[in-house]
């Protein structure tokens, strides 16, 4: 079962979309809020990337047993860049 967040819900529609084999979906897309870290980014960005990792652990173990993760290419990006030195408030601010 997905979890009960943005990531889990997220990923359970794409996993009924690509299970349809009436629908031909071949490609999934998440937009997922709240990475915009400036400040306090260990205690914000900790939980998303755990909340993140239990979902898409979920959603690898599903499509495994759909026989789907073999022809899958996942990729996770972002549209912008970080600084990689704190800003003074415990985050880090678009590069």
């Amino acid at each position: 079962a997905y979890p009960h967040n943005q990531f889990g819900k997220a990923l359970k529609d794409i996993h009924i979309l690509f299970s349809s084999p009436e629908l031909d979906t071949q490609i999934g897309y998440m937009r997922p809020i709240g990475f915009d870290t400036h400040s306090t980014q260990n205690d914000r960005l900790n939980p998303l990337l755990t909340q993140f990792n239990q979902a898409f652990g979920v959603f690898i173990q599903n499509m495994k047993s759909l026989g789907l993760w073999n022809n899958m290419i996942v990729m996770v990006y972002s549209e912008f860049g970080r600084t990689n030195r704190e800003n003074g408030s415990q985050g880090t601010d678009h590069g």
